[in-house]
């Protein structure tokens, strides 16, 4: 769930916010879920914003 996610991120130091189904991401990076299969989609320019917000999705879900 993307309220869990936003969770991670505020712990983790990152401002998150949400607006139109969305997260917000220090102000750079979007996150969005995909369609009904609960697949998340991350938006935004390679930062170091991304790789951060990146990092904690990643562990949020386990993936390697």
């Amino acid at each position: 769930r993307l309220s869990e996610l936003k969770k991670a991120l505020t712990a983790a130091g990152i401002r998150a916010e949400f607006h139109a189904g969305a997260l917000y991401c220090a102000g750079q990076v979007v996150v969005k879920r995909r369609g009904e299969g609960g697949g998340l989609v991350l938006e935004g320019a390679m930062s170091d914003a991304y790789y951060k917000v990146r990092d904690v999705v990643y562990g949020q879900y386990h993936i390697c």
